[in-house]
């Protein structure tokens, strides 16, 4: 008699960088160890959604059995973009290239790996990426503070990633997920999360990332415990790139059948060319987190107009990596 799969609803955010793409493709061509770490994921958020815990636990068990086989997991996924900034009035981008080249990640890789162990979600008229607006919360819990500490030199200039990370990323997009039932929130951050192999219910610890160039453990320090429940970060283990890695990888004649989850000769931007995503040269973002800035002192020019020299000094001491 077949085993009943276990289906596990994932939402997956897309920024339209490489680091976010490749956790799509992760979840598309799981490795065990990454279905294993999304089943406890989800059972640690089961109290945040109206999932039972019992089946989860079930199959975690037999999983956890040598000799014993366990059902399949299959995945439907919905990916989703953050638009942070919608000011018509500013010479600023609002991200439209961003959220275009998230969808042709996501038509990419549905077009690219079919199998029967994923769904990627979305309704018949509308696109394959879900854009959610967190504008307001995202101006007046990161970037009014940002203004008020370049406006005073008494006061300590915050990180804008790490504000992000805190009230939207973690915060609003967070509750969207549990409100909307999803079992899993899936990012293309590099930092670990330690889940308990005995307290299914306690929420993870966050651990640094193999890559130590690259591990973003400091932007997200600021994110209460318990808001990481049924978060997911299959980056952890990867290597972003090395220091003489060419920018284009010739695909070799078999790529692997599986993502690597833990560390892999492959780095994410080797593995993102060798599969063709349209975001694999996309270089990494040093602007403020969810805006594309490429002049920082013309910017907040817009909205101070005589930010002093050490303040955007500090700025840019503070703003750093794509999530």
């Amino acid at each position: 008699m077949a085993l009943r799969p276990t289906n596990l609803k994932v939402l997956c955010s897309l920024s339209g960088g490489v680091d976010s793409s490749m956790s799509l493709l992760s979840l598309v061509r799981p490795s065990p160890s990454l279905r294993k770490l999304l089943l406890k994921a989800a059972l640690s958020n089961a109290g945040n959604t109206s999932r039972d815990p019992a089946p989860l636990l079930s199959h975690l068990s037999l999983l956890s059995t040598p000799n014993t086989a366990a059902p399949p997991i299959t995945l439907s996924i919905r990916c989703v973009h953050m638009t942070n900034w919608t000011d018509a009035t500013s010479t600023l981008s609002c991200g439209d290239d961003l959220f275009r080249r998230s969808e042709n990640v996501a038509a990419h890789i549905r077009d690219s790996f079919s199998t029967d162990d994923y769904t990627l979600r979305h309704h018949p008229c509308q696109s394959l990426v879900k854009r959610l607006y967190f504008d307001e919360k995202y101006y007046h819990s990161v970037f009014t503070p940002l203004l008020d500490s370049l406006s005073s030199p008494t006061i300590e200039t915050p990180s804008p990633d790490t504000n992000c990370n805190r009230f939207v990323k973690f915060g609003e997009l967070k509750r969207y997920s549990d409100e909307h039932e999803y079992d899993c929130l899936v990012t293309g951050h590099y930092a670990d999360l330690k889940y308990s192999d005995t307290d299914w219910t306690a929420p993870p610890s966050l651990a640094t990332a193999l890559d130590a160039r690259k591990d973003q453990t400091y932007f997200l320090s600021r994110v209460p415990q318990s808001n990481f429940k049924g978060v997911v970060f299959p980056l952890a283990g990867t290597i972003k790139t090395t220091k003489d890695e060419p920018r284009v990888a010739s695909p070799p004649a078999n790529p692997p059948a599986t993502i690597p989850f833990f560390p892999s000769p492959h780095t994410t931007r080797s593995l993102s060319s060798l599969y063709s995503l349209p975001s694999s040269q996309t270089p990494d973002s040093m602007g403020l987190c969810f805006i594309p800035v490429k002049s920082f002192p013309a910017f907040i020019s817009e909205y101070l107009p005589s930010p002093g020299k050490e303040g955007v000094s500090r700025l840019h001491e503070r703003t750093t990596g794509e999530s």
